[in-house]
């Protein structure tokens, strides 16, 4: 019994906390470039999100968010509301123009 109290209690507090919290487009940006930079002369492959438009990387990211399988991107972006993904656009899109 007392496992499950800990359990619904972890589980409520948990949700509190994950609800509080918001993570900004800036920081999720930063998390992309580790693989998606333009000075990763090594992962080329992957391609600079500055290489992109803004349309496409927003096509692809819900592209991502909507796949079936278990990909690394999946993963990534099922977290991510669609919001967050239309922000980190802009900010990436903004951040271009600079």
């Amino acid at each position: 019994m007392k496992n499950n109290f800990f359990f619904l209690l972890l589980f409520f507090f948990s949700k509190y906390c994950l609800a509080e919290t918001e993570i900004s487009s800036e920081i999720i940006y930063e998390n992309c470039i580790s693989c998606h930079s333009e000075k990763l002369t090594n992962k080329s492959y992957l391609g600079s999100l500055k290489n992109l438009e803004k349309d496409y990387f927003l096509k692809k990211m819900l592209e991502y968010k909507n796949d079936k399988s278990d990909s690394v991107m999946k993963r990534i972006v099922k977290p991510l509301l669609i919001d967050d993904i239309i922000q980190l656009g802009n900010f990436i899109y903004e951040d271009k123009q600079k």
